[in-house]
This record gives C-alpha cells, structure tokens and sequence, in this order.
C-alpha cells in the first residue's frame, strides 16, 4: 500500500522512496522531515530512455479500424485540465511513442488536442451521424457507438472517469472496467479486449519491432497489443538491423513514429523528462545523483556515508535542520 509505504518512510522505518506520484510530490512534502531536510526530495534530469503511456486500440474490432473514430477520440481526452487539475502540471502531454528521442519535448508530433467539435464531425463522418434515445451515437444500422476501457490499477480511474464523462457528452458511451493484473493479463495476450490502459517501458537503444511490426499483431501473448499494421512502418523496421549507427536508428525511429502517430492506435497520455527520488539525507553520491542513462541503479553507486549518517541522527535528536540539497538536478550542467 503506497500510502502505508509512505507513512514509513517519513518514520524512517526505510532509506529511499520512489513511488512518487504528482500529487505527493507537490502535497505531501511539506511535513518536518521534508523542512527539516532529514529528506531529499529531488527531480533528476538526465538522458534515461522514456517510456510511454496511452489507451491502446484494438485494431481487430471493427470499430477501431477507421481512422477517423480513433482520432476523433483522441480529440475527447482533455489533458490539459487532466495535468493542470489532477497532476499539478508535474507532466507534458505525450506527442510520441519514443518521447526521449525529441529530448523529451512535447512537440514531436502535433499535440492531438482537447476538441469535441472536430471529433463529433469526425465520427459524422464516420457514419456516427444520429442518436438513440439514449442520446448516444449510432450508425444507420443502429449501431451504438459503444465500447470498454480495462484498466489494471485505480490510478487511473479519476482520469479514465473524466474521459467517459467527455466522451459522453460528445454521445460516445465509455464503459470502465477495473480488472486485476492477471485477469488482465489473459485479456490482452488473448487481445479480447476493445481498448486497454498500458504503460512500456523504455530501452537505451529503441527497437520499435516488438510493438510495431505487422508480423506481430496476431501473436498469441505479443506486444503488438493494437494488431497495428502499415507496410510502410514494417518496410523501415526491417531496414534497422544492419545499422550499428545510432544516429542513423535515431533518424529511421523518429520516421517511423511520425507514421504511428498520424495513424493513431493509441490514445497517449503524459509523460515526464525526468525522475522523482525521496532519501534520507545519509547518503554519499555523485553530484548527478544518478548515472547518465539511469532512472536509478542507486545501489551501484551510491554508499552510506559515516559522516552524514552521524550528522542526520544527531539532527533528529537535537530536532535541528541539516543543509539543504538541490531540488533540481540537471545532467548536463554539471557534466559540461
């Protein structure tokens, strides 16, 4: 339980916390420990892949195979009043699927923005032209512009809720569905699902084959969780292994990731270019507090040091402060 973890911590009961989310970071420091700085709190800026996060599409329904109704659902999602109202401006919004490639910018792609108009002409368009009586979508077949998000963790149910609630309005019926990770788990490698909350991970050295190529999206238990397929996406995948030059992969990625954008199989989301970290203030580390490539890894190179551990027990006893550290931690300004 994040909210029992982090009650200890402050206790002191561990050394390092970082299941920091934005709201914690920005409500939750101000107690002793944090004033007194018994504890760091610190954004580490570095060159660590970046991952991305978004509400993935199934392209095998029907519903989700024309274009317009995927962007006209991207136009739904408000993440401007999302970031401002339930993440304290602590995020960027998403622009693309390799975000750390742009150097973590948000302008990597055009941002899809907030705009019911355009998407309730996109799904006219579409077919979605009339209401039932319900007051929701339908297409001259009667059929209701309907369909479920699963999602693993109630992390995100404020925001999946929010969603519904603009989709609704614009006459799209959401229905959210909380599932546990391995009930979830068997949905998705099985790909019975119509749209799914996932978050990926990043590499140092991006390989988008995985996720991305048309010989993967009807892999029992694969990560082309979309089924998303375009010849011209797979033609410069399959140019990428005999390319060593990193540069070069870079150049190719980013085209790529131009094609997947316009194409819209996911909803993304928001991201971060940096990492949040609470320790003790106990610690000797390098002055870039993580390695250039790292999130974390604390346990390769940071050690106790004799000296401050004295200093921050003494300070607890005595209920005195200790020196402050820097909140922000850039790579490059201390490295250049």
């Amino acid at each position: 339980d994040s909210t029992v973890a982090f009650e200890a911590f402050k206790k002191g009961t561990f050394d390092i916390y970082s299941e920091i989310s934005a709201k914690l970071w920005v409500t939750e420091t101000k107690s002793k420990p944090f004033r007194k700085n018994w504890i760091v709190k610190q954004k580490i800026f570095n060159y660590a892949p970046q991952g991305f996060s978004g509400l993935a599409f199934n392209l095998r329904k029907p519903l989700f195979q024309d274009l317009r109704v995927r962007q006209a659902l991207a136009h739904l999602l408000d993440r401007n009043y999302l970031l401002q109202k339930l993440m304290y401006n602590q995020y960027q919004p998403l622009t693309s699927y390799w975000p750390a490639l742009s150097g973590g910018k948000s302008s990597a792609n055009q941002l899809i923005k907030y705009q019911p108009k355009k998407a309730k002409k996109l799904l006219h368009k579409a077919g979605y032209n009339r209401l039932d009586k319900q007051g929701f979508l339908i297409n001259k077949a009667g059929k209701r512009l309907e369909f479920t998000v699963y999602y693993p963790t109630k992390t995100f149910e404020k925001h999946l809720t929010f969603f519904a609630e603009t989709c609704r309005r614009a006459g799209v019926k959401v229905n959210l569905q909380l599932l546990s990770w391995a009930t979830l788990l068997k949905k998705i490698d099985n790909y019975q699902f119509d749209t799914v909350v996932m978050a990926w991970s990043a590499s140092l050295f991006p390989d988008p084959e995985q996720l991305w190529h048309s010989q993967h999206a009807s892999e029992p238990g694969g990560s082309n969780l979309c089924g998303y397929q375009n010849a011209r996406v797979d033609k410069l995948i399959d140019s990428l292994p005999p390319i060593f030059e990193a540069t070069k992969r870079n150049q190719i990625i980013q085209k790529i990731d131009r094609l997947i954008y316009k194409d819209t199989p996911y909803i993304l989301f928001w991201g971060a270019n940096y990492t949040r970290i609470f320790y003790k203030n106990i610690f000797g580390k390098p002055q870039t507090i993580f390695p250039k490539y790292s999130s974390g890894d604390v346990i390769s190179y940071w050690w106790y040091d004799p000296v401050k551990v004295k200093r921050y027990q003494q300070a607890l006893q005595k209920n005195k402060s200790l020196p402050k550290e820097k909140v922000e931690i850039h790579f490059d300004q201390i490295t250049k």
